[in-house]
């Protein structure tokens, strides 16, 4: 049995019933004109389903990440505008101190870390509206979710370094992934992948 591309046979003309199209099919597989397709072997699907389901939970951090500007800007608070990683860990203190109820933009300026400290009067200023009660349940709800996506990503990634380890080239470090397929080419999409 051979599985094959049916873009390869579909542009025959005059092959318009299943009982031709059969018959021609056969034809062409005694011929030996038909190629089949690649099946990737199972240890290589299993490495497409982690790829594919970490990319997912990546995206979904993503989107939580801009919900969460998204009630910022709701609440008129322009802390992007001054932290260039507003999940940071001068951004995420600053997320903490407004979801338990901080109003003084000078005490939340304090907690800025690193090179944002010379930014201290710009945070003020971006910090100076209120948060409702009801954005600061948002926000508390929204950083309760990207922390558990945050954990499953790096429970994924664990997971992942165990399954990927068939993949890792003997000469590389674990950062640098290249499959060991039957005629040994190295494969670059997995480079920096965790």
């Amino acid at each position: 049995m051979m599985l094959v591309n049916a873009q390869h046979i579909k542009a025959v003309p005059g092959r318009k019933t299943d009982v031709k199209d059969s018959q021609w099919i056969a034809e062409l597989l005694q011929h030996g004109l038909l190629r089949p397709s690649f099946i990737p072997p199972i240890a290589q699907r299993d490495l497409r389903d982690l790829t594919r389901h970490r990319t997912n939970f990546v995206r979904e951090r993503v989107n939580l990440v801009n919900r969460i500007q998204k009630v910022l800007e709701g609440a008129n608070i322009k802390l992007a505008a001054v932290v260039s990683d507003v999940m940071g860990v001068s951004g995420r203190a600053i997320l903490e101190a407004i979801v338990l109820g901080q109003t003084n933009p000078a005490i939340m300026a304090e907690l800025a870390k690193g090179r944002l400290c010379s930014k201290r009067e710009e945070l003020i200023q971006a910090l100076e509206r209120r948060v409702r009660l009801h954005q600061r349940f948002i926000l508390a709800e929204l950083l309760c979710q990207l922390d558990s996506l945050d954990e499953t990503i790096a429970r994924n990634d664990i997971g992942d370094s165990t399954v990927l380890r068939p993949f890792w080239a003997d000469n590389r470090t674990p950062g640098y992934y290249s499959w060991r397929g039957s005629d040994n080419r190295r494969n670059d999409c997995f480079r920096n992948w965790c």
